[in-house]
């Protein structure tokens, strides 16, 4: 028997048959020595759903309320046990993405908001209103530090308003000017602001001086690809902040030094965009696992900082993943959704996102250990078997299956799919096997192992032995 080789993190070519093997919807995690097991991503459960467009923005509000952005709304949601209930506030105009902040104004916090019109005060229960300062210029971000609302505009200028207050001094700013780059976005993070730039990112302090508090501290010379191309610095996740840089490659920082942490296959997917500008990332927890999420209108790529790999996510019947935004609320991970106005809660035991259903998808690297003329006899894949459920939907959750297919032309042709039970409740003792799938080409054995039945997953991998036949 020779080990069938799938990869720890997906690796799609520019065509087919340079791939090394790709996984979607599912990501790996160590099982003992170097072995892998393969697991479904995390559902997600539908809490909210409006008549509203797409998710702009969340942020986890004062008085245990979720402020949602949508295309030109803003609505308000809070949870009492299982009943989540959301309310329309008022109009928020703009169809971009929305920054959130709140300061620590006791007894209630002020809640600002920037979106591509302007800057708005927001309360639990009112309509937003326009930023009450006029000596605030047009921000295109905002962002909570060291007591400080801190705004950036595209002209490269910083903004502070007074400690925990929404007033702003006329001359209570400053110019990011080691690079002449536009600014894109300003971000908390640890101790220190980040301003970053098209080129550059520059670096402040809290000085706690008047009437502007922070202080330059130095320069990182890698930009940012977009305004919502960086995410890490949420509250709840693992304090890692990633983002995707002006050269196309995704950088984890590392103190003041951007530490490159995509593939080629993933730099090559962002090099091919027309619009970077609709690069998108967020974040969410599952399983003991960080997941930093970049979407594009073509395409979702996932790094797992836990295990340090890729895998790729689709929504049924999209290209990319529909899950945009995320807020870590209520000790549960929200995610909003880049085409409705649903809400999800994300979810490690959920197996299907809302009704819909996640097709888990592996392809394996060349088996290149059967040549050419060498017959496949048998081949032979180990899932956790048994775990269908005898309450559930009649068959994709009663009598689960796989369908496993393979190529011999290097991924460029597949065979039709066959058809194999993973198990009934109770029923472990099984096999997932397929006989006599025919001789190996010049290019070798690739296999697909899919799985879109609503069942826990679990994949070890699989192996395959054949005959060589002489005539």
């Amino acid at each position: 028997m020779v080990a069938i080789p799938f990869p720890a993190s997906s690796s799609p070519g520019r065509e087919p048959q340079d791939t090394a093997g790709r996984l979607t919807n599912v990501y790996g995690e160590q099982e003992g020595g170097n072995r892998i097991v393969f697991h479904r991503v995390p559902g997600m459960v539908r809490v909210v759903d409006t008549a509203r467009v797409h998710c702009r923005g969340l942020h986890a509000g004062p008085s245990a309320t979720l402020f949602v952005a949508y295309d030109d709304r803003l609505w308000s949601v809070t949870r009492s046990g299982t009943v989540w209930t959301a309310s329309d506030r008022g109009a928020l105009i703009g169809t971009t993405g929305v920054t959130f902040a709140q300061n620590n104004k006791s007894p209630t916090p002020d809640v600002v908001c920037v979106t591509s019109e302007g800057a708005f005060t927001l309360t639990v229960g009112g309509a937003p209103v326009s930023f009450p300062d006029p000596d605030l210029p047009q921000p295109n971000s905002v962002t909570f530090f060291g007591g400080y609302f801190i705004f950036t505009t595209r002209n490269g200028a910083i903004w502070a308003t007074g400690l925990n207050d929404t007033t702003v001094d006329p001359v209570s700013f400053t110019r990011a000017d080691q690079r002449s780059d536009f600014l894109l976005r300003g971000i908390a993070f640890g101790d220190q602001f980040f301003a970053f730039g098209q080129s550059s990112i520059e670096v402040y302090s809290n000085a706690g001086t008047t009437p502007f508090p922070l202080a330059f501290r130095g320069s990182i010379y890698r930009g940012l690809a977009a305004p919502f191309a960086v995410a890490g610095f949420e509250a709840g996740w693992s304090n890692e902040l990633i983002w995707v840089a002006d050269d196309g490659r995704i950088y984890r920082l590392s103190g003041y030094t951007p530490d490159p942490i995509s593939t080629p296959s993933v730099e090559r997917a962002i090099e091919d965009l027309p619009n970077r500008e609709t690069l998108s990332a967020c974040v969410y927890m599952a399983g003991g696992h960080a997941f930093w999420s970049l979407s594009s209108d073509r395409w979702t790529w996932v790094y797992d900082l836990t295990t340090k790999t890729w895998h790729e996510r689709k929504s049924y019947g999209l290209n990319a993943w529909r899950g945009s935004c995320s807020v870590r609320f209520d000790e549960q991970w929200v995610v909003g959704d880049a085409i409705n106005g649903a809400l999800y809660t994300i979810s490690r035991d959920y197996t299907l996102e809302h009704n819909d259903p996640i097709v888990c998808t592996l392809e394996s690297d060349r088996v290149n250990a059967f040549p050419n003329r060498n017959v496949v006899a048998r081949a032979d894949f180990d899932f956790t078997f048994g775990v269908g459920s005898e309450i559930g939907l009649d068959p994709i959750q009663t009598d689960p299956r796989a369908s496993i297919s393979w190529s011999d032309d290097g991924g460029a042709n597949w065979s039709s799919p066959l058809l194999r039970e993973i198990g009934r409740q109770g029923q472990y003792g099984r096999r997932a096997t397929v006989l006599r799938t025919g001789m190996a080409g010049p290019a070798g054995r690739k296999w697909r192992v899919s799985v879109s039945d609503s069942v826990p997953l679990s994949f070890r991998g699989g192996d395959m032995s054949g005959q060589l036949r002489l005539k």
